[in-house]
């Protein structure tokens, strides 16, 4: 029993050297822990500060938002029964329509008027219905990720996962990712809904 317990004076040395080499990683651990708290604690001061200076429009960002989030469905709702009511071979072409639309589009025609600038270059106005367009995009993914975060990853009623701050599985973020992929390609797909002069002619 003696001898195997015995611990040699190499072994004492190469086993003091390795809890020394531990100390100074988990130091070094702790010290890299610590910037990256700092950096995610100063990023979100950030945010937070920059979320408080728009507390005074808060009101007028949510009512423009609304207002877009309504041209968007009134446009789709629009366009289809449009499509519905007077496609002329219905179901068989997919109620196409061989004339110009019978009733009136408001976001399409918005991005109408607002294309109707690109034979002006270096004029701002080249870039407005690009940028309406743009914004569109990005309110729809924000929207999309609001409504992923808030709600999770259910199954019917069954809730297979739950997404928080720093504590999110990595399966998760992949379900997340495929989501938010597949209903932006929904989202394209409805564009034709959306402004259907717009996106096929342009101006």
């Amino acid at each position: 029993m003696n001898q195997k317990n015995h611990i040699s004076t190499k072994d004492k040395a190469l086993l003091k050297k390795l809890r020394k080499e531990e100390k100074i990683l988990e130091v070094q651990h702790l010290k890299i822990s610590n910037r990256l708290d700092s950096k995610r604690t100063s990023l979100w001061r950030y945010i937070s500060m920059f979320l408080k200076l728009l507390t005074p429009f808060r009101v007028a960002i949510g009512v423009a938002c609304l207002i877009l989030t309504l041209l968007i469905v009134y446009s789709m709702f629009i366009t289809n029964l449009d499509r519905l009511l007077n496609s002329e071979c219905g179901f068989n072409c997919g109620y196409l329509l061989e004339q110009p639309p019978s009733y009136s589009n408001p976001l399409d025609y918005i991005l109408l008027r607002l294309s109707s600038h690109h034979e002006k270059y270096f004029d701002i106005q080249m870039f407005l219905d690009t940028a309406l367009f743009a914004t569109m995009l990005i309110y729809t993914f924000i929207c999309i990720l609001y409504g992923i975060v808030k709600i999770g990853i259910n199954f019917f009623s069954l809730e297979i996962y739950r997404l928080r701050r720093r504590d999110t599985l990595p399966q998760a973020l992949s379900v997340v990712s495929i989501l938010v992929i597949l209903m932006m390609f929904a989202f394209s797909m409805q564009l034709m809904s959306i402004a259907p002069m717009y996106v096929t002619f342009g101006d």
